[in-house]
């Protein structure tokens, strides 16, 4: 997955302005009309897309959280291994009868799991 921050090199948190900005600078670098290099029209395609995500507050919030799940790997298919070993771990502890220390852990296992679960639709 292309980071849309690092194509337009600004931070995570950059206010609208400075993503604009960075936008317009890196735009008349590559553009292909001032830019005879073969990846110009690549660079522009991707900051064109970068852009076009970054500047709209809601699909900026939506790529911002699909972002930070696929730091965690839930993309890649296995974020859910470690809700479910929580939630196994908290089992196997509430029938060895630690009973309410096992708790949290089976609830914190089972948000876990519908928050990822829900994150990548």
């Amino acid at each position: 997955m292309t980071d849309y921050y690092d194509v337009l090199q600004v931070a995570p948190g950059a206010d609208p302005e400075v993503i604009e900005a960075a936008y317009r600078r890196l735009a008349r670098k590559w553009h292909p009309d001032t830019n005879a290099s073969a990846e110009a029209a690549t660079m522009i395609r991707d900051l064109n897309e970068a852009y076009e995500v970054l500047s709209d507050p809601g699909r900026r919030r939506q790529y911002d959280a699909t972002r930070a799940v696929g730091q965690f790997g839930a993309s890649a298919g296995g974020g859910n291994s470690l809700a479910m070993a929580a939630i196994a771990i908290g089992g196997l502890l509430m029938f060895a009868r630690f009973g309410r220390a096992a708790l949290p852990l089976l609830v914190l296992g089972a948000a876990a799991f519908l928050w990822l679960r829900q994150a990548r639709r």
